[in-house]
């Protein structure tokens, strides 16, 4: 996968929730990470989550406003279908900027 110079891409996987803490705390500490070394441009891959619940949810705003008040970028890249109709469902899709594979290409 390209990236351009300024992206920070994170792959997570598997489950994510709350019987999955550590998980969820490897993300923070790597999302957190990416803003410390002032990384503008934050791109999460979630093409190998397999679940996600309210906490992992949870993360992702919290990633995403946290990027936001240093001014950068926030975006999901890879998302499974079944975690967009979860994503659709519960009107949280139009809070997410999407990044496709030609966006990366």
């Amino acid at each position: 996968m390209g990236k351009k110079r300024e992206d920070y891409i994170i792959k997570i996987s598997g489950d994510f929730d709350i019987n999955t803490f550590h998980r969820l705390k490897t993300l923070k500490k790597s999302i957190f990470g990416a803003i410390h070394n002032n990384k503008k441009r934050l791109i999460i891959d979630m093409g190998k989550v397999t679940y996600i619940d309210s906490s992992g949810i949870g993360l992702l705003f919290m990633a995403k406003e946290k990027i936001y008040k240093l001014n950068g970028e926030f975006f999901l890249y890879n998302i499974p279908e079944y975690i967009n109709k979860i994503f659709n469902t519960v009107g949280i899709n139009h809070f997410f900027t999407y990044y496709t594979k030609e966006d990366l290409a």
